[in-house]
């Protein structure tokens, strides 16, 4: 997980990425994802 600020311009590597976004823990789009991130947040939640 990241801290970071949802209004900064990030930069990033446009060759690998069309984007990047910042998700609400329950709008992560799991089928878009890592195959492992469902179970990572889940996890993630639980330490909360």
């Amino acid at each position: 997980m990241l801290k970071g600020d949802n209004h900064a311009t990030y930069q990033f590597d446009e060759e690998e990425f069309n984007n990047i976004r910042w998700f609400h823990l329950d709008e992560v789009p799991h089928s878009k994802s890592d195959p492992h991130m469902e179970r990572f947040i889940q996890k993630f939640k639980g330490n909360l």
